[in-house]
């Protein structure tokens, strides 16, 4: 008796990963996702469990596609999602490639993590709190940074907010509040090179830089000019933006170019030699304001 393997043609696992891939790409399957269905149906197979490797090929997927029951194009929709979750329908596409895509986005969100202090005081003339958190935030896409791993600009790992309230008398309010957090990352050039008398940039990694740390003060009084009681209700308020008129950075650029003479050339002129000068952009420095409120 011979063995029962004998009359068995072996095809190995990557000539048959390849040939899943085009008959997926054959019924209209993306050439990505072909790829993807295949690698999930092979690695079933290198496992030993053959009832989800590639004796589906033809009769579940193939022929689905082919009658129409299942789409070979998968629309991948995020249909709701929060911080740590999301909600995704595929429309009736290809399950391996809606299960990839959730698993990416899943450690994606995994990536985020923190920590949060809170105090508070609510009694007596003087009240306020004080929140403190830490966290760390780093994003992988496909084909952003060498598909390496990067942090976002919204990476700030401190962040701290102090909010203090004094009653001085039932008509006189003295409110005042302090942000800080970690400065947001940006990406500038690593390097710049010299071509036809043109600085060309050059970026190796993105967001490789944090700009400098965000802080402000603001604070406020308020005036209630109307006795308790009184038909009429008058409120003076005076406060200040920005107290000491921090220059927060949310942009550096580089399109600013100097000329020989030292002076601004935006856009540059390169009809000769330039210098590329860094120069950030920041908004909403110390902004006072008044206000009046009637009412009856």
């Amino acid at each position: 008796m011979g063995n029962i393997y004998d009359d068995v043609i072996w095809v190995d696992f990557d000539t048959l990963e390849t040939f899943m891939k085009d008959v997926f790409v054959g019924v209209g399957v993306p050439d990505e996702d072909a790829g993807i269905c295949a690698n999930v149906l092979i690695a079933s197979d290198k496992r030993g469990i053959d009832s989800h490797g590639v004796g589906r090929l033809k009769p579940i997927y193939v022929d689905r596609i082919r009658d129409g029951v299942q789409n070979p194009v998968t629309d991948f929709e995020i249909v709701r999602e929060s911080p740590t979750t999301a909600v995704v329908d595929g429309h009736n596409g290809m399950g391996h490639v809606i299960a990839y895509r959730s698993m990416k986005l899943a450690i994606e969100k995994a990536k985020a993590y923190g920590m949060e202090i809170w105090l508070k005081k609510n009694s007596g003339k003087l009240l306020g709190w004080l929140g403190y958190t830490y966290s760390r935030v780093s994003r992988e896409t496909k084909d952003i940074n060498n598909n390496q791993s990067y942090y976002p600009y919204y990476d700030r790992p401190h962040q701290l907010q102090i909010r203090l309230a004094y009653h001085l008398s039932p008509r006189f309010n003295f409110n005042a509040a302090l942000y800080y957090m970690t400065g947001g990352r940006t990406t500038v050039p690593s390097a710049f090179y010299d071509y036809n008398n043109l600085i060309i940039p050059i970026y190796n990694e993105k967001n490789n830089m944090r700009l400098p740390d965000y802080h402000r003060l603001d604070i406020a009084a308020e005036f209630r000019l109307s006795r308790q009681g009184s038909r009429f209700r008058q409120i003076l308020s005076l406060s200040i933006y920005n107290v000491y008129n921090r220059n927060n950075p949310f942009l550096v650029s580089f399109n600013k170019i100097m000329d020989d003479n030292g002076n601004f050339v935006v856009p540059a002129n390169f009809d000769q030699k330039q210098t590329i000068i860094p120069t950030q952009l920041s908004v909403a420095g110390i902004i006072p304001s008044i206000n009046y409120k009637f009412s009856f």
